[in-house]
This record gives structure tokens, sequence and C-alpha cells, in this order.
């Protein structure tokens, strides 16, 4: 494994988690220098990104943003309700712009690439860890959270999960965790059995930050197994190690937490068992998060034209509409109306496809990545919307710049 910049990899870790280090935002920070850099360095990026696609994808985030602003602003809601988008223009892809030249300039393949984002979500995981060992770690982090802005219903929320520096704990971090875990298995199999080590710790801090992560890891397997190359003597054996390797870190996870952090262990487990009742049981369950999704009143719509163009507000907490709903489907429509949410997802349909055929459509390593997201994404908006700036789609930008946005495309086949 190559040696990779140190500085990068903290930058990397600050523009994907989004840890709340001070009062601003860390990616206001880093977007500026980023547009600097670009100005900078202006014919190199002519050079290596592909200027129709910066303009597409930029005319295409303005329409959103201005559409978004005028549904808002006539319902008399919050223009924050837009700032996905404004985030989006001024830091995320200015952002991965700047990170994909380093790339290129340092000749960075795609086996690279998906080194240092492993090593950088192993430091998160790190993170989680150290403070699930350290109550005062676990502390520092949550006051960091507090002072930034964030609701003090993470101190309750605290007593179960919240292990880890970032700025979504409870959702999207955990998703992307476990999505970095699949990542790594899919390398131990199709690269070398060296990437199984970062697999243990990835999926453990996913785990005990959302349950959600045990669906986006098995999402991750079915990806993997319908991308992989044909099956060897070689990745049969590596597949036994790996499966060998999985059950004695979830026994050996479970027993630490149960000895360390019972609450964490009970709920855990109360998640896993609500899965494992769904495939024996089916659907129709009278408790946990499933009784939850059954409820009629979780798919409560907006009348009359805010069905179709949206009211421009969230009813994910309290609202002036009396409607709460988790659910990311409904919380689409409420804010811009199906006519927003269908084109949101043929957007992000078409970023992921871009990725997926990047290189080509038989190329077995955009096809894993091109099925892990696709399904990542798409499940992961039933228990909350994530179609929003966060930690996911941070990851998603960089990823489709790196991939997609770069006129000259080198073969990525590992």
């Amino acid at each position: 494994m190559r040696k990779y910049n140190l500085l990068i990899i903290f930058i990397l870790f600050l523009f994907i988690y989004e840890p709340p280090l001070f009062k601003v935002n860390v990616l206001h920070i880093i977007g500026v220098f980023s547009w600097i850099y670009i100005f900078i360095n202006n014919k190199s990026i002519l050079n290596v990104m592909n200027l129709k696609t910066i303009i597409r994808t930029y005319v295409i985030l303005f329409i959103f943003l201005i559409y978004l602003a005028i549904v808002t602003l006539y319902n008399g809601n919050s223009i924050l309700n837009t700032f996905s988008f404004v985030y989006w223009i001024i830091d995320i892809f200015p952002i991965s712009l700047m990170l994909c030249l380093h790339f290129s300039r340092k000749k960075y393949s795609f086996y690279d690439f998906l080194n240092i984002l492993l090593i950088t979500g192993s430091l998160q995981a790190l993170t989680a860890l150290i403070s699930l060992i350290s109550p005062s770690v676990k502390e520092f982090f949550l006051y960091k959270l507090i002072n930034y802005g964030y609701s003090d219903r993470f101190i309750d929320l605290s007593n179960l999960r919240m292990y880890g520096f970032a700025s979504n704990l409870t959702y999207s971090t955990p998703i992307l965790q476990a999505v970095m875990a699949s990542i790594s298995v899919y390398l131990a199999i199709n690269k070398g059995g060296k990437y199984i080590f970062f697999t243990p710790l990835l999926l453990f801090s996913a785990i005990i930050n959302a349950r959600t992560s045990f669906i986006i890891f098995a999402i991750g397997i079915f990806a993997i197994i319908i991308a992989s190359k044909k099956i060897n003597i070689k990745s049969i054996i590596r597949l036994s190690i790996i499966g060998v390797a999985l059950f004695i870190t979830i026994n050996v996870g479970l027993s630490f937490l149960k000895n360390n952090a019972n609450e964490t262990y009970d709920w855990v487990l109360t998640g896993f068992n609500e899965i494992v009742n769904l495939f024996e049981d089916g659907p129709n369950q009278t408790e946990g998060y499933f009784a939850y999704i059954n409820s009629s009143e979780r798919y409560i719509l907006p009348d009359d034209f805010g069905i179709l163009f949206g009211v421009g507000e969230r009813i994910l907490s309290t609202n002036n509409y009396g409607v709460r709903s988790d659910i990311g489907y409904i919380n689409d429509i409420w804010l811009g109306g199906l006519l927003y949410t269908v084109f949101i997802y043929i957007y992000f349909i078409f970023i992921l496809n871009a990725i997926g055929r990047a290189d080509g459509s038989n190329n077995r390593d955009t096809k894993f990545l091109y099925i892990l997201l696709l399904g990542t994404f798409f499940v992961s908006n039933i228990k909350g919307y994530i179609f929003v700036m966060n930690n996911m789609t941070n990851l998603l930008f960089l990823i489709f710049t790196f991939i997609a946005v770069r006129k000259n495309k080198y073969k990525i086949n590992i």
C-alpha cells in the first residue's frame, strides 16, 4: 500500500464527516480554500475535468435551489430547507474538484482512491471505539455537537449511541461506515485478504450508532455477490476467512458491548431481532420500527397543490402542519412535491449511473459501487431523508467527481 498525504486524509475526514470543530461549519473553511485552489489551478482543472459536466452539474443544482426557494417562500417556511443545494454548490462540489485534481496529479488509481477512503473511514471508526471506551471523550464530542448548535435531544440519545466525531451520528454516518465496510469486504475478496482488517472496526462503528447498518451491510454483500468475478478456489478461501472473521467480530463486539455499554447492547440486539422477525413474521409487526412505518399516519401527504409542488417544509420534527414522519419519501414530497421528488431521484440515479458506466458497462468495480450506492440510497430513504447534504452525499459527489467527471479516464479495474 502506497503512502498517502496525511493532510489530504485530514481534509477528507473533515469533508466527509463534517465534525463540529468550530462554530462555523468546517465545510465553509475548506470550501473557501477549494475556490482559491481552483482559481489558481484553473488551467489544470480544465485539462483534467470535463467542463461540460461541471457546468451541467451547477445548472441542475441551481434549478433545484431556485425551485425550492420559490416553494418555501410562497408557503412562508424557512429558507434553511434549501441549504443542501447551497452547500452542494459553494462547498461540496468545489471541494470534490480540488481533491480530485490532487488525486489526478498524484496519479491515484481507483485502487488508491478506495484505499484512502478506507483509511479515512477507519479514523472515524477509531473515534467511535475510543468514545465507547472513554466516557470523557464521548462527552467532549457530544459537547462539541451541542455547542455547534445541534439539538439537545442528542444528550438523551447518547445513553444508547452517539459514538464518534461526525455531524450525523444517528443516521448518515453509520450508513456511510456500513458502506465502507462493504467496500473493504469487496476488496478483500477481489484484491487481497489484508482488506478484511478494515471490516470489523468499520462495521462495529456503524452498528453501535444505527441498527439500519445491518441492512446496509446486507445490501453490500448482495452487491459483492452480483459484481464479483467468477468464483475460484482463491476467492472461496478468502470468502471463508471473511465469514469466520465477521462471525468472531460480531460475537466479540457484542460481548464487549454487554460488559461495557449494556444499554447499547440491548438496543443493538433489539434492532437485530426486529430484522429477523421481519423475515420470519412478515412486515405486519406490532412493535418496533417496522410497526412505525406500517402506520398510515406516517404517509399523510400535503393537501391540494401541495402534493404536486410541496410546501417547502420537512415533517421529521415539529412543524406547522401537525404531521410527523421519519420516512424520507414522504418528507421529500412535503418539501417539494411530487414534481421535485421525481426529478431529484432521477438526478441521483443519473449520478449513480454515471459512476456505474464510467469505464464501460462491464466493469465489475464500478458495477459494484453502482449497486451498493443505489441500494443504500433508496433503502436509507425509508429510515430518514437521505437526498440532502450529509455524509453519504458528500461521499457520493466525491466518487462522482473522481470517476465520472474526469476527461482522461484510466482503466480502473483493480
